[in-house]
């Protein structure tokens, strides 16, 4: 009796251990030791449990266990997207691309009070396009991919795409299986940039030959290397919960397969001018022999899934005979049968035609998963009544191309999710299938919470949530919105990030399109129209250019890495915006090329491109460096990789991706720019030579045309124009190599632009408005600067001798007001980078008193302050208007002080300038441009009739169009007084 019971005992035990809860998996535990640095799995308790299942669904419970946070999950996927959704909600830690590491040991992680549970409605977590790895992924090494597949596993992923070593697959089923030589299969298999194309069935061998580079090195080498890769990928994304979505067999091969092999097959036509591959006929009894062979392969590179993915007659793919039905049968029952009787097929449903939609009934009931590609944009769900009988996912396409740009339809999106799940129950699934990622992560943080949030978020609300997380709980007042940074993302929020329009990605920068007077679009598909309040957008940028002191003074490291790249990224978009401007300025005044309108337009236009070069080049994620220097080491990772190896994969591949594409036909066909980059590097050394020589030949392009110019700038060759045909590349020997590191600091650079291009202002409601200086109020080239004697530097670095702030009080001569508000013009937190200082421009016109007031430093009572007026404005500073200190002493009046000037007559040019020259008391200079030893101020005096264009017969100027508002905010225009000039030239006020 009692060898019964322990037996019975026993197998209760089993039982029992057999669904018992598995503390901290050794999965999560490697993955928080990788975000957050070793030890962090050591403050967290994460349980694995299958019994909190509701009905079939997967949750996660954030909790508290023996002193501890705690994340219970009914998977690993589960588990993981506990932990980022504590990391962001509780410890306010937000990692993504441009920081998807960090070094948390130093930041709190509070334990929960209460216990907060949320159920997944979706069963498909889906992620990635095949774009994404031609547009992103490219360059990758196996350092970024475990890094994204982090990111994957904390933001709920469960079915990613992948067809990294799709190319060792196809070329091994064409030479071991259909006696290809390796030259015909190099001439199938397509550059690593251009695979994702290939794979969508939509060209052939464009960029490869990928044993061509490899000269003195192994055979295959590059191949070996993308398979040792793919099974990495593969690995840990099977380690992380997910089941990856595997590339299938969709019936189509080389174009000369049909020749090489009697078997049936077709053309399917072009696509943007290449040559597609062709179609077998899928009634041809030897489709499931290729199909099982292909598989075959397919396993031997990547194993197995539930999931894969096949696109016949992607974006216009055809066949002839019609055989579609047929054609969707016999790719499903090839999948079927090779691959299991659970699988299912996942298609993109991306510019359907009625044949396409066959494919809902051709496949068996629930075992077609169709993307709704691009449901954030132009949902098809109504359409294709919800894709019923099959099931179907919810997708966003948050980017198109890689083109750079802050882009977001996050209300929208919101609402959308939960609206069509309440109308079709076929929808079993959110996605993000973005062509490019590392833009915006905004719109996936929240596109991945949205499962588990039960129903429609107040985004508001979540977006002070986002704030919190993204810069620390500090610098956002636990979450309220009374910060900068706060009120800053609030604006976004309904501007940038609210897009209701049907525009694929991002509006256009138009300082990286093709020359015109009248740009509409950079690439083909794209479209240069704001959707939203510029100058909003501009106010954001502001207020996060306010958050500085507290994010840097109480942020973590992290926090700081994440405001950087917001400002610069932002501050990009500002400025990137006002160039459209300015396009229109140069437009307007056009009519006459020699006029100075056109020629400081111009100027200013080109200026432009080259400070957002310098701002971009503060970051790393803006930089072409990025992108070349990836692509270069993972041409490293072949043994016995050569600088050829790595020319091949910059140049032909990376390189082309993101300038020409393709050849001239397929180039000028369609694909050029398609996947332009606003990036430092790329904005000095390609868009802006195009502008410049553009104007400088009378605003014609090269009488070849632009391909050419940019093929030889992507490959660097002195290859004779018209010789474009693949596989010809001649490397130069003088390449240039461009650097990931950043340069300069994102702040001091943001600041500084943003004060050069946009003015603020107050509104008669008192708060502060936003708009650009006028479009042709910047003369630069008309004064010169002293030459810079920089070697008493350490001095004045260390007795701190500059000015802090600067403002200025305009009081108009018509009415002798003395309550107007001084207006900041100049401040800096620090030592400045160069002695000569140009500060905002003061609105004034001839008679006003403009009192100009300077905080600085106790070192400044060693200097000497003369200032200096040019009172006609052709750049000379004839008039000394005063001075400051004693020779040879101390002067402790220069550290603080104020000047009034009278406005002068600004004459023709409207525009003039003070210069408040500080030097050594014990050596005084005697003339404005002598030798400058000390910092030196320029202010530039802008007449208001300039601006609000009231022309008079002795200015040239045309009105420009932009407002203009003086400095305590009050619209500056006729009604407030003009200048009329009489035949006498006597001149006239009007109040």
């Amino acid at each position: 009796m009692n060898r019964i019971i322990i037996l019975l005992f026993a197998l209760l035990s089993f039982g029992v251990s057999s669904f018992a809860a598995e503390n901290n998996p050794a999965s999560v535990v490697g993955l928080l030791n990788r975000i957050g640095g070793n030890g962090t799995a050591d403050r967290m308790v994460t349980v694995l449990d299958e019994s909190l299942a509701t009905n079939g669904q997967e949750l996660f419970v954030i909790t508290a266990i023996n002193g501890k946070p705690a994340v219970k999950g009914t998977s690993i996927s589960a588990i993981t997207t506990g932990i980022n959704w504590y990391l962001n909600h509780y410890a306010h830690v937000n990692l993504t691309w441009n920081q998807l590491t960090a070094d948390l040991s130093e930041t709190a992680f509070p334990v929960p009070e209460n216990e907060e549970r949320h159920v997944c409605d979706a069963d498909y977590r889906y992620y990635l396009n095949y774009c994404t790895f031609g547009y992103s992924m490219t360059t990758w090494t196996w350092e970024r991919w475990q890094q994204e597949i982090d990111w994957m596993a904390l933001h709920g992923i469960n079915m990613p795409l992948q067809i990294v070593g799709l190319e060792q697959v196809w070329k091994a089923l064409l030479m071991e299986d259909y006696g290809y030589s390796e030259a015909d299969a190099e001439a199938f298999v397509p550059g690593p940039a251009f695979t994702a194309w290939w794979g969508m069935n939509n060209l052939e061998g464009w960029g490869g030959d990928n044993n061509k580079p490899a000269t003195g090195v192994k055979n295959d080498a590059w191949y070996d290397r993308q398979v040792a890769l793919a099974q990495k990928i593969l690995a840990r994304e099977r380690e992380m919960g997910m089941q990856p979505v595997l590339p299938g067999f969709s019936g189509t091969v080389p174009d000369n397969f049909g020749t090489k092999t009697g078997i049936a097959c077709e053309s399917q036509g072009g696509w943007c001018g290449f040559q597609r591959p062709y179609i077998m006929d899928p009634t041809n009894a030897r489709f499931s022999e290729v199909a099982a062979a292909y598989y075959k392969q397919l396993e031997k590179v990547m194993g197995t899934s539930l999931y894969y993915s096949m696109d016949p007659f992607h974006e216009g793919g055809r066949i002839a005979s019609g055989k579609y039905a047929e054609g969707y049968k016999a790719i499903y029952d090839a999948m079927n049968t090779c691959c299991g009787t659970n699988t299912k097929w996942v298609i993109q449903q991306w510019q359907w035609s009625s044949y396409q939609g066959t494919s809902l009934t051709a496949v068996p009931e629930k075992r077609l998963i169709v993307l709704d590609l691009f449901s954030d944009g132009q949902p098809k769900f109504d359409a294709w009544k919800g894709y019923n009988p099959q099931e179907a996912v919810y997708c966003a396409i948050p980017n198109f191309g890689g083109r750079t740009g802050f882009f977001g339809r996050i209300p929208k999106m919101a609402d959308n999710y939960f609206s069509y799940k309440s109308k079709y129950s076929t929808i079993k699934g959110i996605g993000a299938a973005p062509e490019a990622i590392e833009q915006t992560p905004v719109v996936y943080d929240l596109l991945f919470e949205l499962p588990w949030m039960g129903q429609k978020p107040d985004c508001s609300a979540w977006m002070r949530d986002y704030a919190a997380a993204r810069y620390g709980r500090t610098s956002v007042s636990k979450g309220t919105a009374d910060s900068a940074a706060d009120t800053a993302w609030q604006i976004l929020l309904n501007t940038v990030l609210n897009n209701t329009t049907e525009l694929q990605g991002p509006h256009e920068a138009i300082v990286c399109a093709r020359p015109s007077l009248t740009v509409n679009s950079v690439s083909t598909w794209g479209g240069t129209t704001i959707y939203y309040d510029q100058m909003q957008v501009c106010e954001a940028a502001y207020d996060l250019l306010a958050a500085y002191d507290d994010i840097t003074t109480n942020g973590s490291e992290l926090a700081k890495l994440n405001y950087s790249y917001d400002l610069v990224d932002i501050t990009r978009q500002v400025l990137t915006d006002y160039s459209k401007s300015l396009l229109a300025g140069i437009q307007q005044a056009s009519s006459d090329t020699a006029s100075n309108e056109f020629r400081e337009r111009r100027a200013a236009f080109l200026q432009l491109i080259l400070d957002l070069d310098e701002l971009l080049g503060t970051n790393r994620i803006f930089r072409l460096g990025n992108w070349t220097e990836t692509a270069r080491n993972a041409a490293s990772e072949v043994p016995g990789a050569t600088d050829s190896t790595r020319d091949w994969y910059e140049l032909d591949n990376a390189r082309t991706l993101i300038t020409t594409w393709g050849d001239y036909d397929q180039s000028e066909g369609g694909l050029r720019d398609y996947s332009y980059r606003e990036w430092q590097g790329m904005l000095k050394d390609y868009y802006y030579p195009r502008w410049k020589y553009w104007f400088e030949h009378k605003m014609q392009a090269p009488s070849k045309g632009w391909f050419y110019t940019d093929w030889n700038w992507a490959h660097e060759t002195g290859r004779p124009t018209g010789a474009t045909s693949k596989g010809t590349t001649a490397y130069s020997k003088n390449r240039t190599y461009y650097s990931a590191e950043p340069e300069g600091d994102s702040y001091e650079v943001a600041k500084r632009l943003l004060e050069k291009y946009v003015l603020p202002y107050k509104k008669a409601d008192g708060t502060t408005g936003y708009d650009y200086y006028l479009l042709d109020s910047h003369h630069d080239g008309v004064w010169t600067y002293p030459v810079e004697d920089t070697s008493d530097w350490s001095t004045l670095e260390s007795y701190k001798q500059y000015i802090n702030t600067l403002s200025a009080v305009v009081v108009p001569f018509y009415d002798g007001r003395t309550d107007e508000d001084a207006a900041m013009i100049y401040q800096t937190k620090g030592i400045p980078a160069t002695l000569h200082q140009k500060t905002q421009e003061v609105l004034c016109d001839e008679g006003d008193k403009i009192t100009l007031s300077w905080t600085g430093n106790d070192g400044l009572k060693y200097c000497y302050l003369t200032v200096w007026l040019d009172s006609d404005g052709d750049g000379t500073f004839e008039k000394k208007v005063t001075t400051l200190g004693t020779a040879n002493a101390q002067n402790s009046a220069v550290c603080n002080g104020s000047v009034t000037i009278t406005c002068p007559d600004l004459g023709k040019c409207r525009e003039t300038r003070v210069r408040m020259r500080f030097d050594s008391a014990w050596n005084i200079a005697k003339t404005a441009d002598a030798t400058a030893t000390r910092f030196f101020y320029d202010i530039p005096l802008v007449s208001y009739s300039r601006v609000v264009g009231l022309d008079s017969p002795t200015c040239s100027s045309p009105a420009v169009g932009n407002a203009a508002y003086d400095l305590s905010g009050r619209r500056r225009a006729a009604a407030h007084h003009a200048v009329v000039i009489s035949s006498n030239g006597r001149k006239t006020y009007i109040k």
